[in-house]
């Protein structure tokens, strides 16, 4: 049940809203501090853990040669320390729980706590990385492979939870539609796989020849772009939909995309969203869709549809709904 705005949470002194995923740890001392959940003293005994554990990790670092580092090494250990604590109380239900923790248990316990977690991450991110590369959607844009083999393997090989699991390491050129995951680390690689993984699976209902000749009437040079192919396919299936088309062959015409401008004139957002959402269904009881596509195409609906209107209001709905090059270049013969 939906809150009334103003209504203070009594049960829940912290909103979850106001703690950066990316930051956790340090997010989550903030506030709790200003709610009142930590004295000085609790600071203060989280202060000196904190260097505790530093220390800890400089000699392992080090291999016990020096407890002397450069600080800006010493600063990259801190922010690993309090990402691999972030990550272990991210699993708490509530952010009152995780301050609970963190009031009875020592730090060093819930870093190595966490550290099992990251390295259960990793694994897991393996495993997938793996399922979508043995079925990647056949595609000459550089950026797909490039990003998705190549890029994560490189994470992978330079990652290392114990003194840096704060840190990403790759540039992660492909785009995916939700946007880039607001994540460090392996959390970063878990989210960006995940949303790959949907985008792949739903590409991948339609032929990569279809798919070709869809983003070629984009621009002949998107094998050179890091541009993201999921949004384009989705668009023209659910357009097709829309004009009670099959959407299989991913073939809008131009009469189709006059037809789609005339249906969106006017409406609102929401109302363009609902309407792609329903198509969305449609298209899920003609063709199938995997659980994780739909689960994401609704995800990422709000946004679409906020594209598909301004693209009504620009007439430029050709550039959002394309047009297969070769029908394209049948229109103008």
């Amino acid at each position: 049940m939906k809150r009334k705005t103003g209504t203070p949470d009594i049960l829940h002194k912290i909103s979850a809203e106001s703690i950066h995923p990316k930051y956790y740890f340090q997010s989550l001392i903030e506030q709790s501090v200003s709610c009142g959940l930590l004295t000085d003293r609790d600071i203060s005994a989280m202060q000196l853990e904190l260097m505790t554990l530093l220390a800890e990790q400089t000699d392992q670092w080090s291999h016990g040669e020096s407890s002397s580092i450069p600080t800006e090494k010493a600063q990259d250990m801190m922010a690993s320390v309090m990402f691999v604590l972030g990550v272990q109380l991210k699993t708490y239900p509530t952010p009152e729980q995780a301050v609970e923790l963190l009031k009875s248990k020592p730090l060093k316990s819930l870093f190595e706590s966490g550290l099992k977690l990251v390295r259960s991450k990793m694994a897991i991110s393996r495993r997938l990385q793996k399922q979508i590369a043995d079925n990647l959607l056949n595609t000459p844009n550089v950026y797909y492979r490039s990003t998705i083999v190549d890029g994560i393997n490189g994470f992978f090989k330079l990652y290392r939870p114990q003194f840096t699991a704060h840190e990403i390491h790759i540039t992660a050129d492909y785009p995916v539609l939700a946007g880039r995951p607001e994540l460090n680390g392996i959390e970063f690689i878990e989210q960006y796989l995940r949303c790959i993984e949907a985008e792949n699976a739903f590409c991948r209902c339609f032929a990569a020849e279809d798919i070709h000749d869809l983003l070629c009437g984009l621009t002949p040079d998107y094998p050179q772009i890091p541009m993201n192919l999921f949004e384009p396919v989705l668009l023209s299936a659910l357009g097709l939909i829309l004009v009670n088309r099959n959407p299989v062959l991913l073939d809008l015409h131009k009469k189709d995309i006059a037809l789609l401008q005339q249906q969106f004139s006017g409406q609102p957002v929401h109302e363009i969203q609902d309407s792609l959402e329903k198509a969305l269904l449609v298209l899920d009881w003609k063709i199938k869709l995997p659980q994780t596509a739909i689960e994401y195409a609704f995800f990422c609906m709000p946004g679409i549809a906020v594209i598909v209107r301004n693209a009504v209001k620009m007439k430029t709905l050709d550039k959002v709904f394309l047009i297969p090059s070769y029908l394209e270049q049948a229109d103008t013969n």
